[in-house]
Order: structure tokens, then C-alpha cells, then sequence
């Protein structure tokens, strides 16, 4: 028994094991696990490391809601990086610079500026 009221069990068979129990505690120095599929459920998943690193041929995200906090962000992409949304903000507390060989600024309806110079050339 691992800290709850119900007993643990492990099964083990030709298909592979099967353990149930309140608590799974395992401590190793090193840990390699090769599957074909894995798949975790649960309420929350919490991990801690000093670095990760992630291979991945495509990676999907969905979720209701989207926060990251960091000191400092660095997004890359060889080709193309879109956003789409409804509204779309951009908040700067000192400066936002935006560079490109070509910039374009396209709008369906109106462009408002709201500054006390414009500066050109």
C-alpha cells in the first residue's frame, strides 16, 4: 500500500504488467522508456527540469486558454509564422520595432494612428 486506503496490485502477464494503487513512486538515476504510444491522463501534470529539449515532426496544441511567462522569448520559423484572431494586441511598455525588407499594413476598413509625431524617411 503507497500512502492511500485501497491496496495495490501488479499483474503481470504475456501482454505486459498492469499496477494499480494509490501512489506510483519511483526513483532512478537514469530513465529510458521507448514506446510506440503513450498517452498520460490526469488533473494536473507538473514538470520541473533545469533544461528540455524536444524533437518533434509536428506538434499540436489545443487548449481554452494559452499563458507564458519568461524573462525573455525567442520564436524562429524558416518560412511562414501566422496568427489568427478576432483582435489581435501588441503591448510595448517602452518600444515595438518591427523590421522588414517590405512591411505592409493592410486594413478592410480604416488605419488610425495615435501618437504626437510621425517621423518619415
Amino acid at each position: 500500500e503507497a500512502g492511500g486506503s485501497s491496496p495495490a496490485s501488479l499483474d503481470l502477464n504475456e501482454k505486459g504488467w498492469l499496477a494499480r494503487g494509490s501512489a506510483l513512486l519511483a526513483n532512478f538515476e537514469h530513465t529510458n522508456l521507448e514506446t510506440r504510444t503513450a498517452k498520460v491522463a490526469a488533473g494536473l501534470v507538473e514538470l520541473a527540469a533545469d533544461r528540455v529539449t524536444q524533437k518533434i515532426g509536428r506538434l499540436e496544441l489545443d487548449a481554452r486558454r494559452l499563458i507564458e511567462r519568461t524573462q525573455s522569448s525567442f520564436r524562429e520559423s524558416e518560412d511562414l509564422f501566422q496568427v489568427r484572431a478576432v483582435r489581435v494586441r501588441w503591448v510595448a511598455e517602452r518600444t515595438l520595432h518591427a523590421l522588414g525588407e517590405w512591411t505592409l499594413i493592410k486594413a478592410r476598413k480604416d488605419v488610425k494612428v495615435k501618437c504626437r509625431k510621425i517621423h518619415l524617411g
